[in-house]
Formats: structure tokens, C-alpha cells, sequence
């Protein structure tokens, strides 16, 4: 039966009734929608049926949204800001996108779903896709040594003796490669408030390295440009032997992909877009025209709400230079999950998932669900945690925890038993960002594989979370809330 009206089916009178449906709207999911329909003097079992998957599917859908508004709603008036986005989706249906505050609080334009911030880091998991295609199409080695595509790149010494950097390296985070502080320089919060200083005092004091980066103003017109940045300083450490999170090393990736397709970064990365879908998700470029797009804030040392100071992104673009909608992240985070569940041979047969098709010649032959964007085992590679960053992350939340290739990892722990014992920890997948003025989060929690399902993929839960206020950490909060849609609707 239809659900694009849920049919009354009540004994007796022949008026008309009031009651909820639920209706597909354009790329929108089910929504609540009042619709006047006939009272009819005998239900069927599906007219029942359809009345009360509608009852339950709502019920179900408020609980979960409206504990999942509470704990997002507490972390941001904890940190005071002005406005955050959120969106879920459960099995690949959106199914609660909301903004809340504001996106501009000088004009009191408030956030709303379709709200365009940074996504920061969650650039370096949109780009690992890129990288993952042109590997898996043979057109990269991820161990070959990077100057295989970036000949321009100074061969690199440890000790004084020349070591190798590939690029499976830099996407774990294990070259060595800086990030905003220099070997030997003291370390520093990434995005902790410039320089306050005043008048000469301001004018005698050095800026740090990490400023100057970090909120650089400087327009790099190409990649190459952009990695004169750090090319030339020390390694942190030798490669492939530690763990240190960079933004850098990103840069450094871009010119792999550009030397590997052989086209600019930029136009590679749009084309991406354009193949996902990702209509809202664009270079972060102060100059064009970006409908919807938030106001950026920080938090000063006396308390007070401020704008951030300008920054150009140009010298990070793969690392953390795009910005996007809550939409756009679920559409990707889908892709994701679609690729890493999809297997040959998988057919719809009336709406159900078969591996086969029912005869050897069927009366109407049916295409098998074509593939993803990626290979399963391109994306079993990115989600599994590479050896040297396991642990790395110091995070009270989880027992295991390491990094992948352009994604952090959550492994599957089942300590003390699976029930009645010690606490699952559910495997997943996810990026957070942190970027001037800005803060978010995007998570990927695969659902089961129960030989059974005849569920299509994908199967699972994405959330995503914007944020226009920096130093926000909110891995933690969209966990949660991914753990009550996973309760609502999966277990």
C-alpha cells in the first residue's frame, strides 16, 4: 500500500476524519502531514497495518529527536555558541535535519538546515574518497614515495640520513610531517584567541608560528605554492615510525592527487562534488557568492562573544578547506557506508534485498544495485586502524581508538561478555573538525551484518554536526545521539 497517504480505517459514519500521514517530499523524507480522508465502513488488514506503522514510525521519531535535541542543545550553551546545524539519517533516509541559534547573530539570521559552514578536517575524509578512486583505478601506489607524483618535493632526511615518505603515510598521520608548530617550538592550542596584544607592544611581539599559519591571510593561487609552508622544515619524527596530526601533510597529499590525475586539486575536488551530488559543498573562498553561508566566532579571554579574524584557506584545501551543508555530509557519509556494504550480485525483488535472482530467466529481468563510489575494500582500508596510531588519540571515551586512512576509527570491543557484562563498543567511523571559527563532526556507524537482512544497503546511522564557534570537540555528542537513533530504529 501506498504510504504517501495513510488510509483511515474506522467502522461507521461517512464523514470525513483527520489523521497523520506520512508523505515523501522531493529528496525529503517522511514528514507529518495532516490529510482529510473518507471514513470507510470496513478497514483491511493492511489499512491497519499502514495506520499503525504510521503511529509507530512518528512516535519513534519524535522520542529520538527529542532526546537527541536535548544533548546537542546542552553542549551548545555549554560553550556559548551562536549556532549549530544537525542532521541524521537512518538507513540512508534523512530522517531530522534542524538548525538551531544563529548563523549571524549581528543580523539575527538564524541557522536553519540548508545553513553553509567549514567542515574543517572533514575535508581530509572527502578528499581520502578522491584519493580512494584513483587508487583503486590504478592511477596511485599509495606506497610508492611521494615525489613519484610530486617530483618537486625535497627528498627528506631523519638523522642525517635520508628517509622514505609515501603517501599511505600521510594519510594515517605517521610521516612526520609538522603541524602548526615547528621542531623545537613550543606547543600550542591550535586555535587558541591572536595575538591580543595593542599599539607597539603588538608590533614588537613575535607571532608564532602556529598563528601565523593558522590564521594566515595569504592567497595561495596552487598547491605548489602552498606547500613552501613547511616543505623545508625538519621532520617531527622518522616516518612510519609515530603518530602526529597534521594539516599539513594534507597539502602534501593534495599534490599527490593532482600529480596522480593529472589536474589541479580544485577541479578534481569539484568534480567530486558534482559526481556525490554534493551541490552544497564548495571550496571555502571568501570572494564567491555562497548562499547561506554562517558568520564565524570565538570566544574571548574576557568572556565575550567575537567575530574571528579573516583567514585564507587556500594553503589547506585537502586538509581543511571546504565548506558544506549537515546535508551534504549525510549524503557523503551514505556514500560511504553504500560502498563499504555493497557486494556483486545484490537485486531488489519488491522492495527486499536478494542475491540472486529468483529464476535463471525471469519474466521481467531486474539489474543487480550497482556499485559505489569506492570498492568495499577500498573503504575495509580506510575504516581499519593503521598500528602506530592506535591509542594515540588519549580519549577517555573509548578503550580502542586509532586512525585510518583520512577517517578516525572506533574498533568493535566487547569486553567481559556482550550482555549483562562489560559495555559494546560498536564499530564506526567518523572525522571531527576544528577550524577558525568553527567546529563539526561527521559519524558513520554501520549497522550489523545479519546474514538475514533483506535491508539494501545503506544500512546504518550518519550523523552530522556544524557548528560556528571554534575549540568545540563534538565526537562525543554526535556518538550519542547516534546511539539513540540506533536504539530507535535498529536494534
Amino acid at each position: 500500500m501506498n504510504r504517501r497517504a495513510v488510509l483511515a480505517a474506522v467502522a461507521g459514519a461517512s464523514s470525513a476524519a483527520v489523521y497523520f500521514g506520512l508523505q515523501r517530499t522531493g529528496d525529503k523524507n517522511f514528514v507529518r502531514e495532516e490529510i482529510d480522508v473518507p471514513m470507510v465502513a470496513c478497514a483491511t488488514a493492511d489499512d491497519r497495518n499502514e495506520l499503525k506503522f504510521a503511529e509507530s514510525y512518528e512516535s519513534k521519531l519524535n522520542f529520538a529527536k527529542v532526546k537527541a535535541r536535548d544533548l546537542l542543545l546542552r553542549v551548545k550553551d555549554e560553550v556559548g555558541a551562536p549556532g549549530v546545524v544537525v542532521g541524521v539519517s537512518v538507513d540512508g533516509k534523512v530522517v531530522w535535519r534542524e538548525g538551531f541559534g544563529f548563523a549571524n547573530v549581528e543580523t539575527r539570521t538564524r541557522c536553519h538546515e540548508e545553513t553553509v559552514m567549514r567542515i574543517a578536517s572533514i575535508s581530509k575524509s572527502m578528499t581520502m574518497a578522491m584519493v580512494g578512486k584513483l587508487w583503486q583505478d590504478g592511477k596511485l601506489d599509495l606506497d610508492k614515495p611521494v615525489q613519484e607524483y610530486v617530483p618537486k618535493f625535497p627528498m627528506k632526511t631523519f638523522d642525517e640520513k635520508e628517509v622514505e615518505i609515501t603517501t599511505r603515510m600521510i594519510l594515517s598521520h605517521i610521516g612526520g610531517i609538522r603541524h602548526y608548530v615547528k621542531k623545537g617550538e613550543k606547543a600550542e592550542s591550535e586555535l587558541s584567541e591572536p595575538n591580543s596584544k595593542k599599539g607597539k607592544e603588538k608590533e614588537k611581539a613575535e607571532k608564532s608560528t602556529r598563528e601565523k599559519e593558522v590564521y594566515n591571510k595569504e592567497k595561495y593561487d596552487s598547491i605548489e605554492k602552498a606547500l613552501t609552508m613547511f616543505q623545508n622544515d625538519e621532520l617531527m619524527f622518522q616516518p612510519g615510525t609515530d603518530y602526529l596530526y597534521t594539516t599539513h601533510g594534507w597539502t602534501l597529499v593534495s599534490a599527490v592527487v593532482e600529480g596522480a590525475g593529472k589536474e589541479e586539486f580544485t577541479k578534481q575536488a569539484k568534480k567530486f562534488f558534482s559526481q556525490l551530488g554534493l551541490h552544497y559543498t564548495k571550496l571555502d573562498e571568501s570572494e564567491p557568492i555562497i548562499y547561506n553561508r554562517a558568520n564565524y566566532y570565538l570566544t574571548k579571554k574576557n568572556g565575550r562573544l567575537a567575530n574571528v579574524p579573516f583567514s585564507d584557506n587556500s594553503y589547506k584545501w585537502a586538509g581543511g578547506g571546504f565548506v558544506s551543508t549537515v546535508g551534504d555530509l549525510l549524503k557523503f557519509g551514505n556514500a560511504m557506508l553504500y560502498s563499504y556494504q555493497w557486494k556483486p550480485k545484490m537485486t531488489l525483488v519488491d522492495g527486499k534485498l536478494v542475491t540472486q535472482y529468483v529464476s535463471e530467466q525471469p519474466i521481467h529481468p531486474i539489474k543487480d544495485l550497482p556499485p559505489g563510489f569506492l570498492k568495499p575494500e577500498t573503504v575495509w582500508e580506510m575504516w581499519t586502524v593503521v598500528p602506530q596510531t592506535k591509542g594515540k588519540s588519549h580519549s577517555l571515551r573509548y578503550r580502542e581508538n586509532g586512525y585510518g586512512l583520512g577517517w578516525q576509527v572506533i574498533p568493535y570491543v566487547a569486553e567481559f561478555g556482550t550482555t549483562g557484562g562489560g559495555d559494546v563498543q560498536s564499530f564506526h567511523a567518523f572525522h571531527t573538525g576544528a577550524a577558525v571559527g568553527a567546529s563539526s563532526a561527521l559519524l558513520i556507524k554501520p549497522a550489523e551484518d545479519k546474514s538475514d537482512s533483506q535491508q539494501p544497503p545503506p544500512k546504518g546511522i550518519c550523523v552530522a554536526i556544524l557548528m560556528n564557534m571554534q575549540n568545540v570537540g563534538l565526537a562525543a555528542v554526535a556518538d550519542d545521539i547516534a546511539q539513540i537513533f540506533q536504539r530507535t530504529f535498529c536494534d
